[in-house]
C-alpha cells in the first residue's frame, strides 16, 4: 500500500496550477505526488504541442502512478483509486469508506457536471463515470471538484448525498446528457490559464526544464493546440 501521507491528484487541470509541489516544499520530509498511471496519455497529448520532445521533461515528476482499484491505507481506513474517465481519459477519483471523491467529474445536483470537450475527454465516459457514482449506498458523500452554484441562489457547499444527486440525476437518460452536455460544452471559451496550467500540471506542478542559458520558459503556441483541441486555437 502507498503512504498515508501524498498528494493525490485526480488528472492534469487545466485551468489552475496546482500546489502539489509548493506543499511539498512546506511540509519537508519528502512527501510523494501521486495521480493515475493514465497520465502518460495526457503527456504525450501535449508534449509535442509545447515542445517536450526529450523524455527528459516526464522524469522525476510525479512520484507514484496509481493503477485502478489500488488500495492504500489512510490512517485506519483503506482507500481506492477508482478511474472516472470523461473530463479527461486519465481522470481518477477516490473512495474513503462512505466518501467518494469525485474530482471533475459530478457536480453539485443543481451544477451538473465537469465539461467534456477537453483532449481525451468523452460525454460518453463523462454519463458512465456519473452512473457509476450514483451506484453508491444513498448515503455515501459525493465530495466535488468544484461548486459553482448561481449568483444569490446558495453558499458553496462541498458534498451533497447520492441520494440527493439521483434525485437530479433520474431526470436525464443517457441520450438528454449528451446533448446538454454537447450544447453547453459548445458555449464554453477556453479556460484562461490553459496553457500555464498544462505546462505545469503535467509536470507534477513542476516549471518547465531550464534551456542552456539556465532560462525557463511558460510557451504559448501559435500551432499545433488546434490539433488537441480545437476551441484553442489562435
Amino acid at each position: 500500500m502507498a503512504s498515508a501521507y501524498c498528494f493525490r491528484e485526480t488528472h492534469a487541470h487545466a485551468d489552475h496550477l496546482t500546489s502539489s509541489q509548493y506543499l511539498k516544499s512546506q511540509l519537508g520530509g519528502n512527501v510523494p505526488v501521486c495521480i493515475g498511471a493514465r497520465i502518460a496519455q495526457v503527456q504525450n497529448t501535449f508534449a509535442s504541442v509545447y515542445g517536450f520532445d526529450s523524455p527528459a521533461f516526464f522524469q522525476n515528476t510525479f512520484d507514484i502512478y496509481f493503477e485502478d482499484d489500488f488500495e492504500f491505507a489512510l490512517g485506519g481506513t483503506t482507500c481506492r483509486v477508482m478511474h472516472l474517465p470523461g473530463h479527461t481519459p486519465d481522470h481518477i477519483g477516490y473512495v474513503l469508506g462512505g466518501a467518494i471523491f469525485t474530482g471533475d467529474s459530478i457536480f453539485n445536483p443543481d451544477v451538473g457536471s465537469a465539461r467534456a470537450d477537453f483532449p481525451g475527454g468523452s460525454v460518453t465516459d463523462l454519463y458512465s463515470s456519473i452512473q457509476r457514482l450514483l451506484s453508491f449506498p444513498e448515503h455515501s458523500l459525493l465530495f466535488v471538484g468544484h461548486d459553482y452554484p448561481a449568483p444569490g441562489s446558495r453558499t458553496p457547499i462541498p458534498c451533497t448525498t447520492v441520494r440527493e444527486q439521483k434525485d437530479a440525476w433520474n431526470k436525464k437518460d443517457k441520450t438528454e446528457f449528451i446533448k446538454w452536455r454537447q450544447q453547453r460544452d459548445a458555449t464554453l471559451s477556453a479556460p484562461r490559464l490553459l496553457h500555464p496550467s498544462l505546462q505545469v500540471n503535467i509536470r507534477a506542478g513542476k516549471l518547465p526544464l531550464k534551456d542552456e542559458s539556465g532560462r525557463a520558459w511558460l510557451k504559448t503556441p501559435l500551432r499545433g493546440v488546434d490539433r488537441c483541441w480545437p476551441n484553442c486555437a489562435y
